[in-house]
């Protein structure tokens, strides 16, 4: 059978959503319902859902089913909670479950994966991440706050904070929009926001995350973050100090501290910065997640020194 027009018109917009298109895309392309019945009858196109078809040959993924759920959830709808958390990269959330978030009272069927609804659900809410509808970061953080963890929230919102796909008015912007009494999450994001002052800087990583939990539960005074450590031939800054008594913590990550330069740069950097006056602390992943009550008597040590 010859290749037409409206067959390259069919293949670019499927190849264009992970291998799915729909029924109402099919018909604004120019195809009719006899020949959609056509393709499906042949194999060329397999029903997912209701209106909903994946080209068959396709690669079968993640991104193509989720593709299929927001298609199948009815316009307007898009990925949402922990989907829309693993579009987004951050770390905990894998590709796997199946989340759509869609406008109150769409009067639309779906059967594939987990579909939330809401009655504000603007524009300005909402993206396309890799060819696929979501929330956007801030969006998502509020959606996750009901739905997961007061810890796991936070650190959620500290890892958009210290990658910039949020800043602090943003997340505000958006409690302003979604924030009400009764709501699930929206106490959780307001304490955050409340407890997270202008200069905050928000921890980089999963290890000073954890170094901060360890410090604060045991009732030690909480660090400054990314403090500016100066010096002639030392520069950048530092994971967290207490500047009033000279102390510097250096968190150090498995993955960035492993090879021998990285040993020599780090050796150079804490010679410098020791001669400068500071008293250099290094804490390892090990250190905080196997033998927290060693990093707490350290730094108290380290404290009871300088002062």
């Amino acid at each position: 059978m010859a290749w037409t027009e409206l067959d390259t018109r069919l293949a670019s917009i499927a190849e264009a959503q992970h291998g799915i298109i729909t029924y109402r895309q099919a018909i604004a392309a120019g195809a009719t319902a006899a020949s959609i019945h056509h393709r499906c009858r042949t194999g060329q196109w397999q029903p997912v859902a209701q209106g909903v078809y994946r080209v068959a040959g396709s690669d079968r993924t993640w991104r193509q089913s989720l593709v299929a759920a927001v298609f199948s959830a009815g316009p307007g709808s898009v990925a949402s909670h922990r989907s829309a958390a693993a579009l987004w990269g951050l770390p905990g959330f894998d590709p796997g479950p199946l989340e759509v978030l869609r406008p109150r009272h769409t009067d639309h069927r779906c059967s594939m994966g987990r579909v939330h609804e809401t009655q504000v659900l603007p524009p300005a809410h909402w993206t396309v991440v890799d060819a696929v509808p979501v929330t956007g970061p801030a969006r998502t953080i509020f959606d996750l706050a009901g739905a997961i963890s007061a810890r796991r929230t936070e650190r959620v919102l500290d890892t958009c904070l210290s990658r910039r796909l949020v800043d602090l008015p943003t997340m505000r912007a958006m409690l302003s929009d979604l924030g009400r009494r009764g709501r699930a999450g929206t106490r959780l994001i307001r304490r955050l926001l409340d407890e997270r002052g202008p200069d905050y800087v928000a921890p980089a990583s999963e290890l000073e995350h954890r170094m901060l939990e360890v410090l604060v539960a045991a009732g030690v005074p909480r660090p400054q973050r990314q403090v500016w450590a100066g010096g002639s031939h030392v520069g950048g800054r530092v994971d967290f100090a207490y500047p009033n008594h000279g102390v510097l913590i250096e968190a150090d990550s498995r993955v960035h501290h492993m090879s021998k330069l990285d040993f020599e740069a780090d050796r150079r950097r804490d010679n410098w910065l020791m001669a400068a006056g500071w008293r250099v602390l290094r804490i390892t992943w090990e250190q905080v997640t196997a033998r927290p009550s060693e990093v707490v008597a350290l730094v108290r040590e380290a404290l009871r020194a300088a002062a």
